[in-house]
């Protein structure tokens, strides 16, 4: 039954819950009562003589449903406005109340107990009665500073055990309303504050810290750089970031690993010639909502340390996270940029003592987003296996910072494009040469944010993000729109095609059978300075799938292709192996030669 949800309407219903429903005969039913039961509330409008006539008439709602909790759509006067019934039928469920709130020996969980006085028979002969757990919570135990109320969970029993939803370090408040298939008479009154006794930790060190060069100044001969990072674990909202940055003479893997350390509010560094070292450091305070920063005035050809780390407030005052840190070299001049990151799971190669070691040059190529994902190509074309004789190569793409399956690629050649890759991940990498068993590289690389990669705009990243579709414009009467794999609903469905539906509203419907293998097409002769709705619906072994919705509008076109970034060439050996030579394009990548 879909009752943990909230629908406009009865259509609104069956479309979102019952589309994949066992039995959708009673789900459709089910809908039905749902948005009737809304639609008119239990009870009756209240008859207040004292009360005045609205000098102005005016609609607040036009429906019970349109009104907050159990309040009902009333009429006074010429007004249609929101008011507490009242409420007579014996046969609604009693309010609940003496909410108790026990925390349980389990780490983070605790059980919400509540009383059901004046139930009668016909209260418990049956067995459509849901009890409704909501939730307020906060840093202090005072209601009117925290968050609105939520609903946690509903039960058909008058307990609930709260399991892995609780954090240190906040206060919470709940009450209970009981339903029937009748309506409900209201939520209880709110419980005592509630608050774990485990203490809130501090936020962990931001991760995946990146500084890569943003612009050069050929007057003052300084560099700019942009750092990023992915927000750290935290038990409470993290407030804000602290960045810092100095310049230090001192660049050694020790140094680094020390900083990573723990530190308090308190905490002072004893080492006299880090202090020297930390006078002319700058620091920025930057909002939590935000995950980069800028940095400028440095100095050519020097090295500075670069620090992070977030705050939190508790009710015991304010917590300081771990402090992440990267060190970075400036360049010489303009012509050399590279990327310096913090990886804390980098994970070395080892090189058996019968393997040679040879120099040899990678391509690296700026991600490019084709085809409904994002792709990446890497080229070995200089290592000494790659001979007029012919060799497989077996390429193994794993995720490791986010949830994205295995690619696994075989090639006859010493370049393969790489698809289907998340936005923000860091990946690991492996080619080996499959008949010799040979290594050629193994190292880990990154994936920026959508926005970032050449020739998304936020627009098109919103709606790769809400729907997995990406419309370009190609010309000023075409579009190509392009869609990512979509899963089966279960092993043994498999994908027939997909069907195109392009709409709008001075033109019929244009509807198209692809293949399961195209997931790009091109539309022509559309029509300038017009919207247009496209469906994307997969036709499966079993039926119609999952449809997926985009909205593009036609505008006048600027060509503008001639904005390219130029392939960057690394040159690597054994002894850069960890030195994380890197590219400033969307990937951040060092790679290792083995034969």
């Amino acid at each position: 039954m879909p009752c943990k949800e909230t629908y406009e309407d009865e259509n609104d219903c069956i479309l979102k819950t019952c589309s994949n429903a066992f039995d959708t005969t009673s789900c459709n039913e089910s809908c039905q009562f749902l948005v009737d039961s809304t639609n008119t509330k239990p009870g009756s409008c209240p008859i207040d003589k004292k009360s005045q006539i609205l000098s102005e008439c005016k609609a607040s709602c036009s429906k019970d449903s349109d009104c907050e909790n159990i309040q009902k759509c009333c009429t006074i006067g010429c007004s249609r406005i929101c008011k507490k019934p009242k409420m007579k039928d014996a046969r609604l469920l009693p309010i609940p109340n003496n909410i108790v709130v026990v925390e349980r020996k389990r780490k983070r969980s605790a059980v919400v107990r509540w009383v059901m006085k004046g139930l009668t028979r016909n209260h418990t002969n049956t067995n459509s009665n849901i009890y409704v757990i909501q939730w307020k919570w906060g840093l202090e135990d005072k209601e009117s500073k925290m968050t609105q109320w939520q609903t946690v969970t509903m039960k058909n029993k008058n307990y609930a055990i709260l399991k892995h939803v609780l954090s240190a370090g906040r206060y919470y408040i709940f009450r209970v309303g009981a339903v029937s298939e009748l309506g409900s008479l209201g939520y209880s009154n709110c419980s005592n504050a509630f608050k774990l006794s485990k203490e809130a930790k501090a936020p962990s060190g931001p991760t995946n810290v990146t500084a890569q060069v943003s612009d050069y100044d050929k007057y003052s001969y300084e560099w700019s750089y942009k750092v990023t990072w992915i927000p750290p674990h935290s038990d409470l909202p993290v407030k804000e970031y602290h960045l810092s940055y100095w310049e230090s003479d001192v660049v050694t893997p020790d140094m680094m690993r020390s900083d990573q350390q723990k530190r308090s509010l308190t905490d002072t560094d004893g080492s006299d010639e880090m202090k020297l070292e930390e006078r002319n450091k700058v620091t920025i305070i930057i909002p939590n909502f935000s995950t980069k920063a800028e940095i400028s005035k440095l100095k050519c050809d020097k090295n500075y340390i670069i620090e992070i780390y977030g705050t939190s407030e508790s009710s015991e005052g304010l917590l300081k996270g771990d402090v992440s840190t990267i060190l970075i070299k400036t360049n010489k001049d303009e012509r050399e940029r590279e990327a310096f990151s913090y990886v804390p799971h980098h994970i070395p190669v080892t090189i058996s003592n019968n393997q040679i070691v040879k120099s040899f040059k990678a391509e690296i190529g700026s991600p490019y987003f084709e085809v409904g994902s994002l792709h990446t190509s890497i080229s070995w074309e200089d290592h000494p296996l790659c001979s007029p004789v012919k060799r497989s190569f077996l390429v193994k793409v794993s995720s490791i910072s986010c949830e994205s399956e295995m690619i696994k690629l075989t090639t006859s050649d010493c370049s393969i494009s790489v698809g289907d890759l998340k936005f923000d991940c860091e990946y690991e990498v492996e080619v080996r040469e499959q008949r010799m068993l040979k290594n050629v590289l193994k190292n880990t690389f990154y994936t920026y944010s959508c926005n970032e990669v050449n020739g998304m705009t936020d627009e098109m990243c919103e709606s790769y993000e809400k729907n997995g579709i990406v419309c370009l414009q190609k010309s000023s009467n075409s579009m190509s729109c392009s869609w990512g794999i979509r899963k089966m609903r279960t092993s043994s469905e498999t994908l027939v095609g997909y069907r195109i539906n392009l709409s709008s509203r001075n033109a019929p419907s244009n509807l198209s059978i692809l293949p399961p293998s195209q997931r790009s097409i091109i539309f022509k002769d559309l029509s300038n300075k017009t919207a247009y709705l496209l469906k994307i619906q997969c036709v499966t072994s079993q039926g119609l799938g999952e449809e997926m919705e985009s909205v593009f509008q036609t505008n006048d076109y600027v060509d503008d292709s001639s904005d390219t970034v130029p392939i960057l060439e690394l040159p690597l050996s054994s002894s850069s192996s960890l030195a994380g030579r890197c590219s400033t394009f969307a990937l951040i990548i060092s790679l290792m030669s083995i034969l």
